[in-house]
């Protein structure tokens, strides 16, 4: 802003007029001011440049309002924010009936398992009683009573019952 003037010019300051001798030359408006007066002047521009910059901003926020306006009521951002309720509604409706179908085959699952288990417990009951019986039907009972286990394993096994 400011540059040292020749004495030997004895340029007059801008401000003082035909009283002070200047020493500084504002570069931005080529006057020339003594010591008191390049401080006001100083100070004038720092004001103006306040001045602007309080200007551009309450342009540029005058600007953001106009553009959150514009953009919340253009009927695309409507229509998408409308697609995008009616999309987190669509998924949680197919996760709450996934989780329910779990459920279902979580309980079947439990229920067959309760059924062959209490099959099996009755079927050993009985073999117990009737150990002193043939061979033959201990054998047969035998082999009804490995089957059922092994189904009750792959029931559990698959299913992964908690």
């Amino acid at each position: 802003m400011a540059s040292s003037s020749s004495s030997s010019s004895k340029a007059l300051c801008a401000t003082c007029v035909n009283k002070g001798v200047g020493i500084f030359k504002c570069e931005g408006c080529a006057q020339v001011f003594c010591r008191k007066h390049v401080i006001e002047h100083r100070d004038i521009l720092s004001h103006q440049l306040d001045e602007i910059v309080l200007e551009y901003d309450i342009l540029q926020q005058t600007i953001g309002e106009y553009k959150d306006k514009q953009n919340h009521g253009h009927p695309l951002i409507k229509q998408i924010d409308k697609w995008e309720r009616d999309s987190i509604e669509k998924i949680q409706k197919t996760a709450d009936e996934a989780r329910q179908q779990v459920n279902d085959l979580t309980n079947s699952q439990k229920g067959k398992l309760k059924r062959n288990k209490l099959f099996l417990v009755i079927n050993i009951h009985i073999i117990k009683k009737r150990r002193q019986r043939s061979c033959m039907i201990l054998l047969n009972n035998y082999e009804r009573l490995v089957k059922t286990m092994i189904m009750l394993k792959q029931i559990f096994e698959h299913g992964q019952l908690s």
